[in-house]
């Protein structure tokens, strides 16, 4: 069944990049600075109509897989769809991980570097990211990302636009895990504002279905006026 739903998932989401704008759901994550060696992965975000405004669709796959012991690389595609409109590729990025930190102890650091190429006139983006694990306890971990991302195109924002994420959570030996999580955006170098971007904090959970399945679950809530309400977001990962 599982391996079924997977299926259909990974299917659902290229049939829709064959035929929005997912800047408007957040399907990013807090991520670790080495993920999974070898994965696959789909994303779902959905955030509920505000007034007149529809409810807005974004769907994400990505695969990833290690090429030497400290590289690993990982490509994107992302679709959205508002809730009476067809669906709209939004962008195809690659991501290469690093891992310049130590293999052991309690603080792990990697460096990120992204490519996006995106659809119609959004401008593309290139950014280093810098990602942290912090191993207070067997257990209980928190983790924390800085992404740098510089815009090209006639719509880029000037500067290097600043953003930020965070979590922490506890990891029982069963492999669930459960905490909170928080993304905040910072502007740019150009127009700083350390609180006045998009601010969203909430809870979240990954859940072991066996088979090399990971479910997870999570919402992110609006901390500030510059933020949506309410996104709900869903993953499911199969590692290889």
């Amino acid at each position: 069944m599982l391996r079924i739903a997977m299926t259909a998932a990974i299917s659902l989401l290229l049939i829709v990049a064959a035929t929005t704008d997912a800047r408007a759901q957040n399907l990013g994550g807090v991520f670790p600075p080495m993920p999974g060696s070898k994965e696959l992965e789909y994303r779902f975000a959905v955030r509920p109509g505000e007034g007149a405004a529809p409810a807005m669709f974004a769907h994400r796959l990505h695969y990833q897989q290690n090429v030497a012991e400290r590289l690993l690389v990982r490509g994107i595609a992302v679709v959205s769809h508002a809730e009476a409109t067809g669906p709209q590729f939004n962008y195809a990025q690659a991501e290469l991980f690093w891992d310049v930190g130590p293999s052991q102890g309690p603080w792990r650091t990697a460096l990120r570097f992204d490519a996006r190429i995106s659809e119609g006139s959004a401008p593309e983006q290139f950014a280093v990211n810098w990602a942290n694990e912090f191993r207070f306890t067997d257990s209980v971990r928190a983790r924390f990302n800085v992404l740098m991302t510089k815009q090209v195109g006639d719509l880029a924002v000037d500067g290097i636009l600043i953003e930020t994420r965070s979590n922490l959570f506890k990891q029982t030996s069963t492999g669930f895990a459960f905490g909170v999580e928080s993304y905040n955006v910072h502007g740019s170098t150009a127009a700083f504002d350390l609180y006045g971007g998009r601010q969203q904090i909430g809870p979240f959970a990954f859940i072991p279905l066996g088979g090399d399945f990971t479910a997870f679950a999570g919402a992110l809530f609006g901390a500030n006026g510059a933020s949506p309400d309410v996104d709900v977001r869903f993953w499911l990962r199969k590692n290889f």
